[in-house]
């Protein structure tokens, strides 16, 4: 009898010890898998997600204005400062194309436009990895956005040495985003082209050729032509605004 009383109190001294440990396993493991990401964050991923929003804005803000972030000659329509591609002042004539290496100047303005936040995130980066009691040795490189096709990628060539426990190093940072820049930027040429010679393209002739893209063609005053090109498939947006042979209003 006293075997079996003592065999109950051995198990009752068990489950209450397994069932404080349990409790203490689920006040603790919160901060200790918090603490565990913290310090093990990759700073490749801790610099794609600083530089993320930042860039995407500026894409999204450089489609809608036309293909520029600070247009020089622009023309004010739904709520953004669209620039001209292609440019005439006078009436009758063909335009003249205002970005002829779109692509180029695009990845260089997003280019200077990113850089101040990427120095910003850097300079996070080792104060985060200080603080956690890293010795942080950071040397700044070259800063560049590229567009691919389907893709953004952003190259930062940093290196950044981590030295605690050990010594990581980390060379060649970079940030890739699905989006469409790419080839809406081949079909804004195309418009641009049919702009000098013929003043204007139908938008059906467009979606024929390209058919994941619907295009929105409107007149927001005489002789000005703006083409809207969306994705349908991945969604995206950029604007084409021409001035070529323009017609007058006939007087009534």
């Amino acid at each position: 009898m006293k075997t079996k009383r003592g065999q109950v109190t051995i198990f009752i001294i068990i489950a209450v010890v397994v069932v404080a440990f349990i409790a203490l396993a689920y006040m603790v493991y919160p901060k200790i898998k918090s603490n565990f990401q913290t310090e093990t964050k990759n700073p490749q991923a801790f610099i794609s997600e600083c530089v993320e929003d930042e860039l995407n804005e500026y894409v999204d803000l450089i489609s809608k204005q036309g293909g520029s972030l600070d247009p020089k000659l622009y023309l004010p329509y739904a709520g953004y400062n669209t620039s001209y591609l292609c440019h005439t002042p006078e009436n009758y004539l063909s335009c003249a194309p205002k970005k002829p290496f779109l692509q180029k100047d695009i990845e260089d303005e997003l280019t200077r436009t990113i850089t101040p936040q990427v120095e910003a995130c850097f300079n996070s980066l080792q104060l985060n990895y200080e603080g956690k009691g890293y010795d942080v040795q950071m040397v700044p490189g070259k800063i560049k956005i590229k567009l691919l096709p389907k893709k953004i990628i952003g190259t930062f060539d940093y290196k950044v040495t981590l030295t605690k426990d050990g010594t990581e190093t980390y060379n060649l940072f970079n940030i890739m985003l699905d989006n469409n820049l790419y080839e809406l930027i081949k079909i804004s040429d195309i418009i641009v082209e049919w702009a000098i010679v013929y003043g204007k393209i139908d938008p059906i002739s467009i979606m024929a050729a390209y058919s994941y893209i619907d295009v929105k063609r409107e007149y927001p005053t005489w002789g000005d032509v703006i083409y809207i090109l969306k994705d349908k498939e991945v969604g995206g947006e950029f604007r084409v605004l021409t001035r070529s042979f323009a017609y007058p209003p006939v007087p009534s």
